[in-house]
């Protein structure tokens, strides 16, 4: 029974996701934490509900990779000024595991191009 009120809030949150997607995450917290399934209903709902449990969870990672994307960028802004549109472009379309080697060498870089070099 919870893995389908579960799929429920989740469905009300898919709903949200095109009409405010700042707090989605803020959403999605708030199923998660009043559903409170048990390791074997997180199970059952990814069995019964494969396709809604994908879109979450791709949801989730295009969020938290939009995040890490804009940390980068500002972090940039903060150390070298606005960076070059084919740069923001390069950001916008990398993966998790770039993003966070880019962010990586911006800490210690001392020019863009040691950032970007690859």
């Amino acid at each position: 029974m919870r893995p389908e009120i579960f799929n429920a809030g989740l469905r009300v949150l898919s709903a949200a996701i095109s009409e405010d997607g700042g707090n989605c995450c803020k959403y999605l917290d708030f199923v998660d934490i009043y559903a409170h399934l048990s390791e074997e209903e997180r199970m059952i709902y990814q069995q019964e509900h494969a396709p809604e449990a994908a879109a979450i969870s791709g949801f989730a990672e295009r969020f938290l990779r939009q995040g890490e994307a804009r940390l980068l960028r500002h972090l940039l802004v903060k150390r070298f000024g606005e960076p070059s549109d084919s740069i923001q472009q390069r950001i916008a379309a990398a993966d998790a595991e770039t993003l966070a080697l880019w962010f990586d060498r911006a800490l210690e870089a001392r020019a863009l191009e040691d950032i970007f070099f690859d």
